[in-house]
């Protein structure tokens, strides 16, 4: 799979998540943070020869569950997974 280059505004629910099978990156940030926009070409070259791991980038802010269920505090956040955990 290759990266997502744009963040969902609408979160999956975490069961959705926890089913997941395989490697999978999850990316919590904002289209308008600076973190999150400059890590960009980092994380690309991170998915560079990694076309089997699912890569889901998901809007976050005050209040969204998904997020606060991995404990986000900071953007951009990045939570490696193998199958669902």
């Amino acid at each position: 799979m290759t990266m997502n280059i744009e963040y969902a505004r609408t979160a999956p629910e975490r069961a959705e998540i926890d089913a997941l099978r395989g490697p999978a990156v999850i990316e919590f940030g904002t289209d308008w943070c600076g973190f999150c926009r400059a890590a960009q070409p980092l994380i690309a070259q991170a998915f560079q020869g990694h076309g089997a791991v699912k890569h889901m980038k998901i809007e976050d802010g005050s209040g969204r569950p998904l997020g606060r269920s991995f404990r986000v505090k900071l953007w951009s956040m990045l939570v490696f997974m193998l199958n669902g955990r």
